[in-house]
């Protein structure tokens, strides 16, 4: 269950949809507070009766929920390197980390991992896409890349 949804339904008793609470991710999370306060109104329904409502919330309404998915990833960042090869790791001091996905948009979390692991992190250019474009690019006849995917 999704930060949102875990806080509205304990502490407000109103259920939401994952694509109220995805978009509520996207308009409001950000890991650190960001310099303008962020509102967003979501619907959803009160859980005990079963009828409509609607809910103002900020930025501010999720302050700490993010803590321990962040330091789970930090760690798991960290235990990908400690165990890659020594040639690899160098490449990623070189490089820094590229953050795809829908949850590289989180505000803030390239600057948070990259004080964090002391990496340069860039977020790629729409993020939500970059697995898709890689995998289409990887069977493209015309690239080299299909022989390192068939033995």
């Amino acid at each position: 269950m999704t930060p949102w949804r875990t806080i509205l339904a304990e502490h407000q008793q109103i259920s939401i949809g994952e694509n109220m609470a995805e978009q509520a991710t996207l308009h409001l999370a950000c890991v650190s507070t960001p310099a303008t306060p962020r509102h967003l109104t979501l619907t959803g329904k009160y859980a005990a009766t079963g009828t409509p409502c609607a809910l103002e919330l900020s930025n501010a309404d999720l302050d700490g929920a993010f803590a321990a998915p962040l330091a789970e990833l930090e760690g798991l960042v960290r235990s990908v390197m400690e165990h890659a090869p020594a040639e690899l790791v160098a490449d990623i001091g070189e490089t820094g980390l590229l953050l795809y996905g829908g949850g590289a948009q989180l505000c803030g979390l390239d600057s948070y991992l990259g004080e964090r692991l002391k990496l340069r992190i860039t977020v790629a250019k729409d993020p939500q896409m970059a697995s898709l474009r890689g995998a289409t690019a990887a069977l493209r006849p015309d690239l080299s890349f299909r022989k390192l995917l068939v033995r």
